[in-house]
């Protein structure tokens, strides 16, 4: 990230973030390898549609989860190319949060009797460090 640097990676923080990020994908590819066998037979025909539920598996598993891999080791090995990939991968992850905070705030407003405020706190919380990574990635970008 910080090309400035010659021992390799960067600076502690920089070390911090790749680690925390890290931790984070890791965090939920155990949660979701765990969750998978327990709410299968808790997902009905009748609960929810289970295309939906699907859809969102394959894009965590299959999509955003590797992507996160790679940005990380290319973080930790090619910081002078990781920056495309980081793109991607916080993209993903900011317009998905902003669609469950959009579609939190209409619940509210509306007085959906399913909305939980707690919810949308977290998921608040959630679209703040996904800003903050996103534009910490952008303020330590190097061109050339």
């Amino acid at each position: 990230m910080n090309k400035t640097m010659d021992d390799g990676f960067g600076s502690p923080f920089e070390r911090v973030f790749v680690a925390g990020l890290s931790l984070i994908a890791a965090v939920i590819l155990v949660f979701l390898a765990v969750q998978g066998p327990l709410i299968r037979g808790a997902i009905t025909y009748r609960t929810a549609a289970p295309t939906a539920f699907w859809l969102i598996r394959v894009f965590d598993l299959g999509f955003s989860m590797p992507l996160g891999l790679i940005s990380v080791y290319l973080l930790w090995a090619r910081p002078d190319k990781a920056y495309p990939v980081l793109c991607l991968f916080y993209g993903f992850f900011f317009t998905q949060i902003v669609a469950v905070n959009a579609m939190g705030w209409a619940m509210f407003l509306k007085k959906d009797p399913l909305f939980l405020m707690r919810d949308l706190a977290v998921f608040t919380v959630l679209a703040l460090i996904i800003a903050f990574g996103f534009f910490y990635v952008r303020r330590n970008y190097r061109v050339g």
